[in-house]
């Protein structure tokens, strides 16, 4: 396992083939013990809300691991920022899900993380 000290795994560990790989309860954990690392409140990138309306919405769908994959906007590669929903709480949940065509947590899980956060 890829421990960075005191600090959080690197978003590049939450995409790699070894991290997704693992079991829902071994992801569940390490995402849960990142999340607690951090109690501080976030902030709301007004100045960079512009940036939204270029980045692309496909990574949020297709992206396997539990972190988004680095963009290009012009000449700069970097991470995605969050811009809408900047500010969250987050908590573990289960799903009891009923019979549907649906992966992932839908299929029904004791193992989720769920991220709340306001569109004000």
């Amino acid at each position: 396992m890829e421990e960075l000290g005191a600090q959080l795994k690197s978003n590049e560990y939450y995409d790699s083939v070894s991290y997704i790989g693992q079991s829902a309860k071994s992801k569940r954990d390490m995402l849960w013990k990142d999340i607690n690392q951090d109690h501080g409140t976030g902030s709301y990138p007004v100045l960079k809300l512009s940036e939204f309306f270029v980045e692309s919405m496909d990574p949020t769908f297709y992206t396997h691991g539990d972190a988004l994959p680095k963009q290009k906007l012009g000449l700069i590669t970097s991470r995605r920022e969050k811009l809408i929903h900047s500010v969250a709480g987050h908590a573990l949940v289960s799903l009891d899900a009923v019979a549907n065509p649906f992966t992932g947590i839908f299929k029904g899980s004791t193992q989720g993380i769920i991220r709340l956060s306001s569109s004000a």
